[in-house]
């Protein structure tokens, strides 16, 4: 069993680049240490995930930020423009037929 009272993590630099390290010991129910187990995790492969993760995101909200702004346009068009454009033409219309 996995307990975490005594993980421990650091940052390392070896001939393979910049390491993030995360060591913990694992025990039994008594609290006797059974194993360890360590991981190493090369920092230029988290980098390259976050640029991964921060370019997807960007175009997210490239892409979303579009389309709900064409769709705003639409509907103020269909809602807004339209009606007040209708309302433009009857007055004149009727500002035409009135002087006639």
């Amino acid at each position: 069993m996995l307990y975490r009272r005594d993980l421990k993590f650091d940052k390392t630099v070896s001939k393979y680049g910049r390491t993030y390290n995360g060591v913990t010991s694992i025990c039994n129910r008594r609290y006797q240490g059974v194993a360890v187990l360590a991981v190493g995790v090369s920092l230029k492969d988290i980098d390259s995930m976050r640029l991964t993760y921060l370019i997807v995101i960007s175009v997210c909200v490239v892409i979303l930020g579009t389309f709900f702004s064409i769709a705003m346009l639409w509907w103020l068009h269909k809602r807004v423009i339209f009606p007040l454009k209708e309302i433009e033409d009857a007055a004149s219309s009727f500002a035409l037929k009135s002087r006639n």
